[in-house]
């Protein structure tokens, strides 16, 4: 009897034993459980962190932007308001002569294109717009002269001239060999042909648009670069706008994935206790 007693309580302290070993391997494995779930939370944590400093970097390069927007706006509007100011000044005096032209009579015009011979003010009126509309033509080619004037969109072509294919130097020589000349007037061409009196306010006034367009032309140019300069900018404000809210989402993951594993961390913590309390027993 006294043996069995012995035997049962050495067996006994051999279960505790036993016992003891399977709890410390318990412990064992959470805390490395434990270590590692803590490890990915801290990563995590970091990598929220970096995401919301870049998101802020963004945010700050975002308001930047917008300001430089806004300040190029109001050189655009500024420098867009004196270019059309320069150039309102001549349309009223464009626009009379385009009317004028519009009205030529078909019979008025016939009655040019029948000269054998033309007076000097109906060629000095010619020329100019040979110079401008059909270059191909000789100023002394009386007969290609007329075949251009016959032609049935000869007002058509006047009235929708490029106003970009006006060069300085066309311009120029226009100006010195023609509008110089005093014969070169309204009331002496009208005088000798009612067709062509409108083509020589015409010129003149295309003439004065064109100077005041190459004037500006320089405030044309930065202007489209202004312009330019504004829609980058508006892109790129896009892009961060972008990138921001994609950084937004990724926080939001990390702060569920963040919170999920502090939880699963509190979770082996408290199994630890239950397990040293056990281990204590």
């Amino acid at each position: 009897q006294v043996d069995d007693v012995g035997a049962r309580r050495s067996r006994e302290r051999q279960a505790e034993a036993q016992q003891l070993e399977k709890l410390k391997e318990e412990l064992k494995v959470k805390n490395v459980e434990l270590a590692a779930k803590e490890k990915m939370a801290n990563e995590k944590l970091e990598q929220m962190m970096v995401d919301q400093c870049e998101a802020e970097s963004k945010r700050d390069a975002s308001v930047q932007i917008a300001e430089e927007i806004k300040t190029q706006e109001g050189f655009i509007n500024e420098r867009k308001g004196k270019v059309e100011n320069e150039l309102a000044a001549a349309k009223p005096a464009l626009e009379e002569a385009q009317n004028a032209v519009n009205g030529i009579k078909k019979e008025d015009l016939d009655t040019v294109s029948r000269y054998p011979n033309p007076p000097a003010p109906v060629k000095l009126a010619l020329e100019p717009i040979i110079l401008m509309l059909d270059p191909t033509t000789k100023l002394d080619d009386w007969g290609g002269i007329r075949k251009f004037v016959r032609s049935p969109d000869f007002i058509k072509k006047v009235l929708e001239y490029d106003i970009d294919l006006f060069t300085s130097k066309l311009r120029v020589k226009i100006e010195k060999e023609y509008l110089s000349n005093p014969l070169y007037t309204f009331e002496i061409v009208y005088n000798a042909s009612k067709a062509c009196g409108p083509l020589v306010k015409w010129v003149t006034s295309m003439v004065a648009y064109a100077k005041i367009k190459n004037g500006v032309q320089p405030l044309l140019d930065e202007l489209g670069g202004l312009e330019s300069k504004a829609t980058n900018l508006k892109t790129k404000i896009g892009e961060l706008d972008k990138i921001r809210a994609d950084l937004g989402e990724k926080i939001d993951g990390y702060k569920k994935e963040y919170q999920v594993l502090v939880g699963e961390a509190a979770g082996i913590k408290m199994g630890m206790e239950a397990t040293k309390a056990k281990f204590e027993r």
